[in-house]
C-alpha cells in the first residue's frame, strides 16, 4: 500500500495553524498602531484648535491695546469680531482710561482662550 506517514499530514495541519496565528498577531499589531495613529492626530487638532484660539484672544487684547494706547476707542465690552474659523469676544475694557486690565476671548471651533494684558500707558 501507499500510504503516507500521518507525521507529514500533521506537520501541514500545524503549519497551517502557525501561520494563521501568525497572521492574526499581525493584524492585532496593525489595528493597535492604527489606533494609536488615530489618538495621535486627534490630539494634534485639539492642539491647533487650542492655538488658534490662543492667537484670536493675544490679537484682540492687542487691539484693544494698541486702541488705548493711541488715545482711540477701544472696543467696548461684549463687542465680537469674527475672523475666519476664530472670533474674539472682548470681555473686559477699562472705561476711557489708558491703563487698566484688559481681558479678552478667543474661540476657535469648540476650544476657547482667555488673554488678560494689564496696561499702564499714563506718563509719569
Amino acid at each position: 500500500m501507499n500510504a503516507r506517514p500521518r507525521t507529514s499530514n500533521s506537520r501541514r495541519g500545524a503549519a497551517v495553524v502557525v501561520v494563521v496565528l501568525i497572521l492574526m498577531a499581525m493584524q492585532l499589531v496593525a489595528v493597535l498602531v492604527l489606533g494609536a495613529s488615530a489618538h495621535e492626530s486627534d490630539q494634534a487638532t485639539r492642539r491647533i484648535i487650542t492655538t488658534r484660539a490662543f492667537f484670536a484672544a493675544e490679537a484682540g487684547a492687542t487691539i484693544a491695546a494698541r486702541n488705548m494706547r493711541q488715545g482711540l476707542d477701544a472696543p467696548k465690552s461684549g463687542t465680537v469680531l469674527k475672523l475666519s474659523g476664530s472670533t474674539i469676544t472682548f470681555v473686559g475694557l477699562p472705561p476711557g482710561v489708558k491703563s487698566g486690565s484688559v481681558l479678552v476671548d478667543g474661540s476657535a471651533d469648540s476650544a476657547t482662550r482667555r488673554v488678560r494684558i494689564d496696561l499702564d500707558t499714563e506718563v509719569r
